[in-house]
């Protein structure tokens, strides 16, 4: 797993079983997948070239910047390398699925848990990235708890915080869940929840 927004590093190790050195030509394939590991979006190929002493191993970090592929993400969280090799005649392949973590909301509640007792809910933000986020909408509401709400903001700059807060009165016994989800135009979908139990 990586955060969202950081750069991924994928370290390779080529090993050299034989006694004389050998070049490896190799390629990389990057790409945006669905859950179900459709292709998304591809991201621009790599080739590269390295060699490989008689009996031993070199390391290659292949770097795939947030820059490249913040913008292909199209609302998915992961990304799809297959590394090919050529080498004295044989090939060699790998593959590696990386899960991108999106940041997340924070959620908390206050108040008296009962129905029809007075309650708050508190949401903040911190965008962790170095770039504003765009065009935010951002909303909460919580079955037997709280009915739809929704926020704009029209820009949250670099390490900049948003904090919302909404009273509320519990119409539901049992265990209830307020959730909230935040969109916006460079940015996958983000989002938190808080789990209460509302008594009599």
């Amino acid at each position: 797993q990586v955060k969202l927004g950081q750069d991924v590093n994928l370290v390779v190790d080529f090993k050299n079983f034989g006694d004389l050195p050998t070049t490896c030509t190799a390629h990389l394939a990057r790409s945006v997948i669905f859950y179900t590991g459709v292709t998304a979006n591809r991201l621009q190929d790599k080739d590269f070239s390295v060699t490989v002493p008689a009996n031993q191993t070199e390391r290659v970090v292949l770097s795939t910047s947030a820059q490249e592929y913040m913008s292909q993400l199209s609302g998915q969280h992961a990304l799809y390398f297959v590394l090919s090799g050529k080498a004295d005649g044989q090939s060699v392949n790998s593959m590696k699925v990386v899960e991108l973590v999106p940041p997340s909301l924070s959620v908390s509640v206050s108040g008296v848990p009962q129905v029809q007792g007075e309650m708050f809910v508190n949401l903040s933000f911190i965008n962790p990235f170095s770039f504003p986020l765009l065009n935010v909408g951002v909303a909460m509401e919580g079955s037997g708890l709280l009915n739809y709400r929704a926020r704009y903001y029209s820009v949250i700059e670099p390490q900049a915080s948003i904090t919302w807060s909404e009273a509320f009165y519990p119409r539901l016994i049992g265990i209830r869940r307020l959730s909230a989800v935040m969109a916006c135009s460079n940015l996958p979908q983000v989002s938190g929840h808080a789990d209460i139990m509302i008594t009599g």
